[in-house]
């Protein structure tokens, strides 16, 4: 049995919930035309697909940051289709699956330092920087939501309750 991971013993049950919203919101996003898809809403990042790779792309910096590699943004491979992203987001989510699965409460505690892509300082613990990460994506998902709408499509319920609940209603 794993050892206990103390106050961030939520964290691999926050994870799972944030790739099921991310796959669930991506398969929204999956339904609206091209225009609608790429077209600049000037909210966040700009288009759906520009803020769905933002959220990705957040995901694989962080994930690269725990593991003491920092990531310029010349080293983000592009992703320039919702195919590219459908085919990417999984991998990073498999990754960071992997490191979480892998923490214990000592690396958890675990202070990591890094700049943040304006070159501001931080150190803070690895188990407070993943739940920074779960948490990022659930913001931007609201965003998402909001663009699928005005584009005229149904939103995707991703909150917790749902997400709770189809794991009781399979």
């Amino acid at each position: 049995m794993k050892e206990s991971l103390g106050p961030y013993a939520f964290l691999p049950d926050h994870l799972e919930f944030m790739i099921w919203a991310d796959l669930e919101i991506l398969k929204a996003a999956q339904t609206l035309p091209e225009s609608e898809y790429h077209k600049n809403h000037n909210i966040s990042a700009g288009s759906l697909h520009d803020l769905l790779v933002h959220a990705m792309n957040a995901q694989w910096v962080w994930l690269h940051r725990f593991q003491g590699k920092a990531l310029k943004f010349a080293e983000i491979p592009p992703v320039p289709t919702r195919d590219a992203l459908a085919k990417r987001w999984p991998e990073v989510h498999t990754a960071l699956r992997e490191f979480v699965n892998a923490q214990t409460l000592a690396t958890l505690n675990t202070p990591i330092t890094y700049k943040n892509m304006l070159g501001h300082q931080y150190t803070q613990p690895i188990g407070h920087c993943l739940l920074h990460v779960t948490d990022h994506g659930t913001y931007h998902r609201g965003q998402q939501n909001t663009l699928l709408k005005l584009a005229g499509y149904p939103n995707a319920p991703v909150n917790c309750f749902f997400y709770k609940w189809k794991l009781d209603h399979p």
